[in-house]
């Protein structure tokens, strides 16, 4: 049974500021996918393709960056728009929508 010291309200460290803050977090998010992307995309040498000669350039800043086009990410990106956000939406898929795609029920994305 948890008594009341064991909640987690009591705990002194929970006022600390840590030491990460929201732009560091993105930046080195992007950075793990860009490198494990590259990774996943390594081919054995003699079998080099054009698109490895292309350097690929990512110089783009948002305050919110969704990962994922589906119903919650359009959701989340519609709302922080909405209170001033610059938003970057990242999705796997060329068409947004996720699995909403493929439901036949009614959702409202905020467009009217």
């Amino acid at each position: 049974m948890a008594t009341k010291g064991d909640h987690p309200d009591n705990d002194p460290k929970i006022g600390e500021k840590k030491g990460l803050n929201r732009r560091e977090f993105v930046r080195t998010g992007v950075a793990a996918g860009l490198g494990s992307g590259t990774l996943l995309g390594a081919e054995p040498k003699g079998q080099a393709t054009e698109a490895s000669d292309k350097q690929i350039t990512w110089d783009y800043e948002a305050d919110v960056v969704i990962a994922g086009g589906g119903c919650a990410g359009l959701t989340a990106a519609i709302r922080a728009r909405d209170l001033g956000a610059s938003v970057l939406v990242v999705d796997q898929n060329f068409d947004l929508g996720g699995r909403m795609l493929h439901s036949a029920g009614r959702l409202s994305l905020g467009g009217g």
